[in-house]
């Protein structure tokens, strides 16, 4: 069986006076508006998007977001209303109503937690999506004030595994420079404060490139590939490891990226490994896996994470 990882995600606000409405709130408040499969079809990178199937239960939302390209051969994923639910997935020509699927998503929601499962689309394309499902609805007239779709959806460090990195004391934090800029960007536009990363990063290329129209064509350029280094030579004076290894949290919890830190001892921690995850074994669905197997096990994991604590932190 293919195995798929849960994410565990917080939602946050750029300000404290926006922490009023949850996040569940607002997508329960946004799918009242668009009720049907059709009402949810938004671009979506090269193709277009829709929530598929959704379930609200006991205070959670569950969504299933399809992605596909019109025109494109793919593996498909049947309409549940009209598919043959014995047709071979892999194999079977399209009917009439059914969709060419370029990647999927669960999400399971409640109150400001979030737990994401991707599944050929990534966590951050599953995030603009909703944020742009926001925007549609209020357009809709829905009860949603301005600033709803201007959350992060926040990783949150995984306590055992940072523990172990800390002891160690970190000597260098690597991120690709590249990636890294999209996201500040972004994050930028949505009138976030500016941390740790924004800071080393976009100050860096301020530095190198004087001209803003030439910072804009390499933040915009397809080819630049660049890494951003910060390390520690123990042979000289300065800060030590431990000083260095606070910013590690920060790191993690900040960035979507894959940020690789290395420690004293020379052993390596991807940002990966440090965050709040799970992963499941689901039996395949096609080319991708059911999303009602799916969300039992998001809703399994979430009452695991609450036996924890971790939640009410």
């Amino acid at each position: 069986m293919p195995q798929r990882t849960i994410y565990y995600r917080r939602a946050e606000w750029a300000f404290q006076e926006w922490q009023g409405l949850p996040l569940a709130d607002a997508l329960a408040e946004c799918l009242r508006q668009l009720p049907a499969s059709a009402d949810t079809v938004l671009d979506f990178r090269l193709g277009r998007a829709a929530i598929r199937h959704r379930l609200m239960q006991d205070g959670r939302i569950f969504i299933h977001v399809a992605s596909w390209h019109p025109g494109q051969m793919a593996s498909t994923v049947p309409n549940a209303l009209v598919g043959p639910p014995d047709a071979d997935l892999a194999t079977e020509p399209p009917g009439d109503d059914w969709d060419y699927l370029g990647g999927d998503g669960m999400m399971m929601v409640s109150g400001n937690h979030c737990l994401v499962l991707p599944s050929g689309i990534t966590q951050q394309s599953m995030e603009r999506y909703i944020k742009n499902l926001f925007r549609l609805s209020r357009e809709q007239n829905a009860n949603l004030p301005g600033w709803a779709e201007n959350f992060s959806l926040v990783p949150i460090a995984n306590d055992e595994a940072m523990q172990l990195l800390l002891d160690q004391g970190v000597t260098k934090i690597s991120l690709d420079f590249g990636q890294y800029l999209e996201t500040a960007r972004n994050r930028e536009e949505a009138r976030q404060g500016r941390k740790i990363l924004q800071r080393m990063g976009l100050d860096v290329l301020m530095n190198l490139v004087e001209r803003d129209e030439d910072r804009r064509q390499i933040e915009e350029a397809e080819n630049v590939n660049a890494r951003l280094v910060i390390s520690l030579n123990r042979n000289r004076r300065g800060i030590e490891t431990e000083t260095f290894s606070a910013i590690a949290q920060d790191v993690v919890e900040e960035s979507p990226d894959d940020i690789e830190f290395v420690t004293a001892t020379g052993q390596r921690f991807k940002r990966g490994d440090l965050i709040i995850k799970h992963s499941v074994d689901l039996p395949p669905y096609g080319q991708t896996v059911d999303h009602i197997r799916s969300w039992d096990e998001m809703a399994a994991y979430f009452e695991e994470l609450q036996e924890t604590g971790i939640l009410e932190l």
